[in-house]
């Protein structure tokens, strides 16, 4: 397999700006959290090997392992049509 040479590399600069306008719109908010020390370890040796910040990485695992608003919609939904099919099954 061969190897990309540095100097062959280029940087796509309207993607760049595209990104990073993206995550200057994203709305963020500062909060307080206590986490234990082991997990903080962990994210130190990740931050460190990843050569990423803490909050990218607490960031990230937070959204990785969380429900979003349009999925939980979806999932009401979901529910209120079933309930809506029995109470018909139920009065018919």
């Amino acid at each position: 397999m061969k190897r990309t040479k540095l100097n062959d590399l280029s940087i796509d600069w309207k993607a760049t700006a595209r990104m990073r306008s993206k995550m200057a719109k994203a709305k963020k908010l500062t909060i307080t959290i206590n986490v234990d020390r082991s997990a903080l370890a962990f994210l130190g040796k990740l931050s460190t090997r990843d050569r990423n910040a803490y909050q990218t990485l607490l960031t990230g695992a937070l959204k990785r392992n969380s429900i979003t608003p349009s999925e939980t919609e979806r999932r009401l939904l979901t529910v209120e049509q079933e309930l809506r099919r029995l109470k018909r099954r139920l009065a018919a």
